[in-house]
């Protein structure tokens, strides 16, 4: 059982690990706090393995840690703190907006909350009061994202809208069986009496939603690492532009001049933005890719309508009429 449980272990590690490495080469190449954010998440989750993986395997350090946890659980309330903030912080920048200002006084208020309850006498009902606003907190920043993600369909690439949705629905989820699972386990298994001192202190759902965060992580990085590498396409959590708006996007100039050139739906966001002026930094910004990204992109616009200056391109399209098509 005990190499099970240490396999286990390490293999929560590794799976840990390995997005944590793709985003910080992902973070290397483009500057986007996202990724930070997302290494984050899963560095905070690496150290409460680690902690867990200890406590069951060392009695003495198990009856330290968890003495410690019913008096100043300041590691745990660290550990869960910054685990929320980065999933609030993954949010917003998911949604393409500042952190949610009520979601952040939430956050500050059960944060002291979790600081006063060791305060109250050692029981389960103690326990589980103090784990319990973590997942209302976790619901809650789910629950938002699908409500804002839902607003904004249209400006997100259809499979990169779905791969958000699936997240944000499963952390509501998953924030629920997390909450039976303590109630079961804190009420059914622990014990907090004279008797003696017995906490649990591995969640099973919690295990399993991060590593949904792993596979869902992973399914959008590594498809994209060697883009990342090359310089050509390093943007994998996008906001996709709104189309120009004409009377008829299908016969605009704007289409039939990117039909003429042959232009990617990429190129064409990118022209979008030149004939407004962008600098290579503001398009880089815009579409949350490098500038050395949209300087090639660039590049490859101006090669295929056969032009060398960006003044050049203007005056071409200035003049252009869908008769010359």
């Amino acid at each position: 059982m005990n190499v099970l449980l240490l396999v286990y272990n390490l293999l929560l590690q590794i799976l840990y690990c390995i997005p944590m490495v793709y985003t910080l080469i992902f973070y290397q190449h483009t500057k986007k706090p996202l990724y930070l954010y997302i290494t984050g998440l899963f560095l905070f989750y690496s150290i409460e393995n680690v902690i867990i993986c200890i406590t069951e395997f060392d009695t003495g350090f198990a009856n330290f840690y968890d003495s410690t946890f019913m008096s100043v659980p300041t590691t745990r309330t660290v550990i869960f703190v910054a685990v929320l903030l980065f999933m609030l912080l993954i949010t917003a920048a998911v949604l393409g907006e500042k952190p949610n200002p009520f979601l952040l006084s939430l956050l500050s208020i059960i944060t002291i909350f979790m600081l006063f309850v060791p305060m109250m006498e050692d029981s389960a009902k103690k326990v589980f009061i103090y784990y319990t606003p973590c997942q209302i907190f976790s619901f809650t920043v789910a629950v938002y994202g699908l409500i804002r993600l839902k607003g904004r369909l249209p400006h997100y690439e259809e499979p990169v809208q779905a791969g958000f949705y699936r997240i944000f629905l499963w952390t509501a989820v998953f924030s629920v069986l997390i909450v039976i699972e303590d109630w079961i386990v804190i009420f059914h298994f622990d014990n907090y009496g004279e008797t003696g001192l017995h906490i649990t202190n591995r969640s099973f759902s919690e295990n399993l939603l991060s590593l949904y965060f792993v596979f869902a992580a992973l399914r959008i990085l590594v498809p994209n690492l060697s883009s990342h590498l090359a310089g050509r396409e390093t943007s994998v959590f996008h906001e996709t532009p709104e189309a120009p708006n004409h009377a008829d996007a299908r016969y605009s100039k704007f289409y039939l001049f990117s039909r003429k050139y042959q232009l990617t739906p990429r190129e064409q966001h990118i022209l979008e933005l030149l004939l407004e002026n962008k600098t290579n930094d503001e398009i880089g910004d815009n579409l949350c890719i490098s500038v050395g990204t949209a300087k090639a992109h660039v590049h490859n616009i101006f090669a295929k309508v056969n032009v060398k200056k960006r003044q050049e391109l203007f005056d071409l399209y200035e003049h252009y009429t869908p008769s010359d098509s």
